[in-house]
This record gives C-alpha cells, sequence and structure tokens, in this order.
C-alpha cells in the first residue's frame, strides 16, 4: 500500500493585499509604542523618587504593546487558521505564517513574559535609578523584544523581492521606521554614550581640554553616537537605493529620544541634528547609494557623520554665551576642527566593513 505523501502547504502572502499595507499600520502602533517607551524615559530621567511601577508613562507604554500585540495576531489570523485547519505537522501549520511576523509574535509573547518579571522585579527591589535602569535584566528582555517587534516592517520589506532594487522612500517608509525606532530604543539603552544630549556648553567644555577624562568622555560619546546613527543607515543602503528622507526619519527619531532623557535641555543640538539630516537627504539623492553603487556607499558612511558633527560643533561655537562656564574657556582648534574628521573617518570604516565582500545588484541582498 501506497501512502501520499503530506506536502508541506505554501505560505501565503500576508493578508491585506501587498505586505506593506499591513506594515504601515504596524509602523503606525510601534509609533505609539515606542513614544510610552519615550515618555518612561523622561520619566526615569528628571522625576525624583520615582518608586511605583503603576504609571500614566507606563499605561502608554504597555498599552502600545497591547494594541501593537493584538494587531500582529490579527493580520496572521488568516494564514495562521488555514494552517490549524490543514494537514502537517504543528512546525509545518507554523511555517505557513509569514517568517517576519512569526518573529513578531514570538517577541510579543516574550515581551509580555519580561513585562510580568518586570512589575514583580520593580515590586520586590523598588524602582531602578540612574545608569541601574539600563542594565535591568527584565529591561533588557523588553528592549530585545521591542526592538524585534517594531523593525517587522523590515523584515518583510526584505524577504519582498517586488519591491526592486530602488522602491523609494514612499514604499520603504515602513521598514525606513520601524528601523529609526529601533535605533532609538538603542540610543536609549546606550544613553551613558549617547552625545545628543548634551547642550552646546558641554561640547566647549570638552573642547576646552581643562578635564582631560571630560574630553575623553565626550569624544567617546561622540564616536558611539556616530556608530549608532550611520549604521542602520548602510544596513539600508546595502540593500536597497537608499531613498531621501530615510536620514531624517532616523535623526528625528533619535532627537525625540534625545529630547525626551534631556528633557528639553538639549533642543539646539537636537534641532541641528535634524538641519545635518536635510542636508544629508539632499546629499543622498546625488550620491544615489545602494548596493550596485558601492563607491557611494562609501562616501555616504563619511558624509552623514562629518555634515552631522561639523554643523553640531559650529553651532556650539557660534552660539556660546560669555555668561556660560564655558564661554571664555579657551578652545583647543585641533578638538575643534578635528572632530567632524573623526567621525567620517569612523563612518567611512564602517562602511567598508559593512559593504565588504557584497556582490552588488539584486543578487547581493
Amino acid at each position: 500500500m501506497t501512502q501520499t505523501p503530506t506536502t508541506r502547504p505554501p505560505a501565503p502572502p500576508v493578508p491585506g493585499g501587498a505586505a506593506r499595507r499591513p506594515d504601515g499600520v504596524t509602523a503606525l502602533l510601534s509609533l505609539w509604542f515606542t513614544a510610552g517607551l519615550l515618555l518612561d524615559a523622561w520619566a526615569h530621567n528628571n522625576l525624583p523618587g520615582l518608586e511605583s511601577f503603576f504609571t500614566p508613562w507606563h499605561a502608554v507604554f504597555y498599552s502600545g504593546f497591547t494594541a501593537t500585540a493584538a494587531w500582529l495576531a490579527w493580520v496572521v489570523r488568516t494564514p495562521l487558521l488555514a494552517a490549524v485547519r490543514g494537514p502537517g505537522t504543528l512546525r509545518e501549520r507554523w511555517d505557513v505564517v509569514p517568517a517576519a511576523y512569526r518573529t513578531a509574535l514570538v517577541a510579543a509573547g516574550g515581551f509580555a513574559v519580561a513585562g510580568a518579571g518586570d512589575m514583580v522585579w520593580h515590586t520586590v527591589l523598588g524602582i531602578e535609578q540612574a545608569i541601574r535602569i539600563l542594565f535591568s535584566p527584565t529591561h533588557l528582555a523588553l528592549a530585545t523584544a521591542m526592538v524585534l517587534i517594531v523593525t517587522t516592517p523590515l523584515r518583510t520589506a526584505r524577504a519582498d523581492d517586488g519591491l526592486g532594487p530602488d522602491p523609494g522612500l514612499r514604499r520603504l517608509l515602513p521598514a525606513v521606521a520601524g528601523l529609526a525606532l529601533a535605533t532609538a530604543q538603542v540610543l536609549l539603552f546606550v544613553q551613558y554614550g549617547n552625545a545628543l544630549v548634551r547642550r552646546g556648553e558641554g561640547y566647549l567644555v570638552a573642547f576646552g581640554y581643562t578635564d582631560t577624562l571630560f574630553t575623553a568622555w565626550v569624544l567617546s560619546s561622540v564616536v558611539l553616537t556616530t556608530l549608532v546613527l550611520v549604521v542602520p543607515l548602510l544596513h539600508l543602503a546595502t540593500l536597497w537605493r537608499l531613498p531621501a528622507g530615510a536620514v531624517t526619519v532616523l535623526f528625528g527619531a533619535c532627537g525625540a529620544l534625545s529630547l525626551a532623557v534631556a528633557g528639553g535641555a538639549n533642543r539646539v543640538t537636537v534641532a541641528t541634528v535634524l538641519v545635518a539630516g536635510v542636508l544629508c537627504d539632499v546629499a543622498v539623492r546625488r550620491l544615489r547609494p545602494g548596493p550596485d553603487r558601492p563607491s557611494a556607499v562609501l562616501a555616504l558612511g563619511a558624509l552623514v557623520p562629518a555634515v552631522t558633527w561639523t554643523l553640531v560643533v559650529a553651532v556650539a561655537v557660534l552660539t556660546r554665551s560669555p555668561g556660560d562656564r564655558a564661554g571664555t574657556a579657551p578652545l583647543q582648534l585641533e578638538l575643534v576642527l578635528g572632530t567632524p574628521v573623526v567621525q567620517a573617518l569612523v563612518g567611512l570604516l564602517a562602511a567598508h566593513v559593512m559593504t565588504a565582500g557584497r556582490v552588488s545588484g539584486p543578487a547581493g541582498r
């Protein structure tokens, strides 16, 4: 007697037609989700004596997660129900769900478990303060799950062969937005090295070279911030032709996070970075960096940090006031002129690493 072999059912497309449609809603809900995180970051950094898990900002944060998780389940309902009713093993049925949303669903489950653990942690051990917040096991678990959830549109776009090599910002916007939100979350958890939270006075003190350790700390934070800002852009440019507007979107998300952490005291720095993002997007239109233009990707890696930190340093120097404690400090010309150059070299090195060995064209993706 012969048996008819059981074949694995093909994975259907994400419901709702083109994958980018549900991804747009996923990106919007991720924005709500992330806004709650920014509010929580603001509270922890600007409200002393915070000793409760049940706060308005936690309500925004966890309601954003609930709405996002419910949407993820709704998006995959059709393939998931088809898999449950169809033949095959549990693994074969699970494989019917689109891969990007499988990861998101698992991450949502992990986030729920970590959220419950966070409540228990705070109830038993209290609310962490200062830098300990960034190393709490439950917080790190929440951050990891959150990054996987908000980057769902990016993973969907990577799997979509119909996008082509140059889809443009309109079609890539959910993916770019998700990556920007994830980048802001990473910047939050390395906020001890986030140079965007600093006012111009902080840079002037460092450039005045009055304290070697402080100068080294400031300049090290600039290097770390450069990598956090540039690497995601380079990643996009190794997948598709980087659309103009992507730099501004990513800088906007990181600027909003930095404003929340600093309580708005760094608004001039953030505004300067946003202007730099717009200028970089103007350059992107001409450079057209993409997987088929590796030289333009290398130029992008150097250009973005060079423009950004040239503007930040220039604004800090030009707007200093004699009333500031750093206003009359003599500036070391080598530090003022060399800081943007060092960041350009850091970005160029990152671009070399990320483009090494890649095959140009669609096959290289």
